[in-house]
């Protein structure tokens, strides 16, 4: 059976039964459960995350918030070996990219040194604004911390050509592709994506959902029918799908 891991998907208590339900019933082998702090402290999603595992048997990976207070209060939690990745959500957060780069400096000194998943959908929020949060208001991380493995989340929204480029000069940045197949579903910028996608020879990219944006099986088959229809080969679908995932995190 081939391994097919969601890098991206949210839980809460509201969606576990839909959740668990929509895993259990779909081809998907493992999923990336990662914290969101407008809902629950990490630890709270940890223990989703692990109630989930109990109930459906599959691989489930967990990724921390990251922020200043974490840094002070969950230090030990996000070294652990429970944690595969930590996540900045700038908007949510209210970071600006200065300040993304002050926390992901303080998380260095500290030693943590997880898979960093910087949010990169453009929506407006608050004192947040769309122009500063974009995939090359963020270059000098990759330049700055070679050995440090970043994802830019939902391939950089808008911004996916500059993914596409930033990822051919970066081998220490990755993307995922949640959210965005299912906000830019039948779009010429999914098209886009997909041949962005074959062009990296499926390196690096990330399946994901951002469930419950969309439900798992869903996603899958979305993906399965863009990579016919852009050429993309078995071998970097079976990437894509799971060993870019496991790459990252090893």
């Amino acid at each position: 059976m081939r391994k097919i891991i969601d890098a991206h998907a949210h839980i809460t208590h509201e969606v576990f039964d839909q959740f668990a339900n929509a895993l259990e019933n779909s081809e998907l082998t493992g999923v990336n459960i990662i914290s969101v702090p407008q809902y629950y402290p990490s630890n709270q999603s940890l223990s989703l995350a692990q109630k989930l595992k109990e109930r459906t048997h599959k691989d489930i990976y967990f990724t921390a918030s990251l922020g200043f207070e974490d840094l002070k209060n969950n230090a030990k939690m996000l070294q652990s070996n429970e944690v595969s990745c930590v996540k900045i959500h700038p908007r949510i957060q209210g970071l600006s990219a200065n300040q993304v780069k002050e926390l992901v400096k303080k998380a260095s000194e500290l030693g943590i040194n997880k898979p960093i998943i910087i949010d990169m959908f453009p929506y407006r929020s608050g004192n947040y604004r769309i122009s500063e949060n974009t995939p090359t208001a963020y270059e000098e991380l990759l330049q700055y911390y070679p050995n440090q493995k970043f994802v830019f989340a939902h391939f950089g929204g808008i911004y996916l050509r500059e993914v596409f480029m930033m990822m051919k000069c970066y081998p220490n940045l990755f993307a995922d592709t949640s959210l965005i197949t299912r906000y830019f579903r039948n779009s010429p910028l999914l098209d886009e994506l997909f041949y962005f996608i074959h062009r990296l020879e499926g390196n690096r990219v990330l399946f994901g959902s951002d469930f419950p944006e969309i439900e798992f099986q869903e996603n899958i088959d979305l993906h399965n029918a863009y990579f016919k229809k852009a050429g993309v080969k078995s071998r970097d679908v079976e990437k894509i799908f799971s060993s870019n995932y496991l790459e990252l995190i090893s």
